[in-house]
């Protein structure tokens, strides 16, 4: 505004001193770098907890997990039942005789399946005549689980089906000692091969006297077939399956079974479906890997995060 004069009027009252910007008190400063730091680390933790939920991070932190939670077992349960498989009827193979039954009362797991091996010891002077089947707890959800079944027997062309080769089971050529087999999907050993068949021919070897203990993959049930299955059979029958790993050929649905669902009986079922060759099983174990679910890695993670966020914080205000 101008005075009478034509010259600017002077400013008064609150307008009469120049604005200088706010400048905040010390404590006040504090305050909001802590507050900052809580919204940081607060956001740090959101972010790192929801990454940990994903696959590729819990396989990085799980080492770590373990010496926080300890909740990584592998459990063994031992089978009973053992003893002689009886004999398969006239008009094999796939007469099945009544089965020899072991059995494993599985109890204690406290987290979902992860893995899992079973090991048989027997014997059998004839193995393709043999059917081994693992089947869950009733109210599992999950169903009976072929382990191996008439390995290398196929239909021929007239669409007969014949017994295979002449392998045992055992630790002699005769199939009369016992030997150990393990079922999982580390192994690298395949029945059908190891019984000289070839799967994409149907050819068999007859110099193959017994299948050597060891570990060996889970199998397709035969008997093999041509392709398109003329006969009934199954081409695919003797590729191999899984426990749990992905694959083309099944899997056993087992894995991630909840303790509710894994704890109680498992029955191996093995079953004789030719008559005059027998054998018997003298042994057998369910091994059993149980591990946290996605939501407790996180939890440890989370903990660590903080852990390591008021630790941070306090070095800070340390040097403040």
């Amino acid at each position: 505004m101008l005075g009478r004069r034509g010259s600017a009027a002077l400013p008064s009252g609150r307008d009469a001193l120049p604005r200088i910007p706010f400048l905040p008190s010390r404590a006040t400063a504090k305050r909001d770098v802590r507050n900052q730091e809580v919204s940081l680390d607060l956001t740090l933790l959101a972010q790192f907890t929801g990454f940990m939920k994903t696959s590729s991070a819990l396989a990085l932190f799980a080492g770590a997990n373990l010496l926080i939670t300890g909740s990584v077992s592998a459990q063994v349960f031992s089978g009973s039942g053992t003893g002689a498989i009886p004999d398969g009827g006239p008009n094999g193979p796939g007469d099945w005789g009544s089965p020899r039954n072991v059995t494993f009362d599985v109890s204690g797991l406290s987290a979902p399946i992860a893995d899992m091996s079973l090991s048989i010891t027997l014997n059998h002077t004839f193995m393709a005549d043999l059917d081994a089947v693992l089947i869950p707890p009733t109210g599992s959800g999950a169903s009976p689980f072929v382990i191996f079944s008439m390995v290398s027997v196929k239909y021929n062309t007239l669409g007969s089906l014949t017994d295979g080769g002449s392998a045992s089971f055992g630790s002699d050529s005769l199939g009369s000692t016992p030997g150990t087999y393990v079922f999982n999907d580390s192994a690298s050993g395949d029945l059908w091969t190891a019984a000289g068949f070839d799967k994409s021919t149907g050819a068999q070897s007859l110099n193959i006297f017994n299948i050597e203990p060891g570990s060996y993959r889970t199998s397709v049930a035969g008997p093999w077939d041509t392709s398109g299955n003329p006969h009934g059979g199954n081409h695919n029958a003797g590729q191999l399956t899984s426990f749990g790993n992905a694959s083309t050929f099944g899997t056993s649905g087992f894995i991630g079974l909840t303790p509710a669902q894994a704890n109680g009986t498992w029955t191996l079922r093995i079953r004789d479906g030719n008559q005059i060759d027998t054998g018997n099983v003298t042994a057998a174990s369910l091994t059993i890997t149980a591990v946290p679910e996605p939501s407790q890695y996180a939890l440890a993670a989370a903990f660590c995060l903080m852990a390591f966020a008021g630790y941070r914080r306090y070095l800070l205000h340390a040097k403040a």
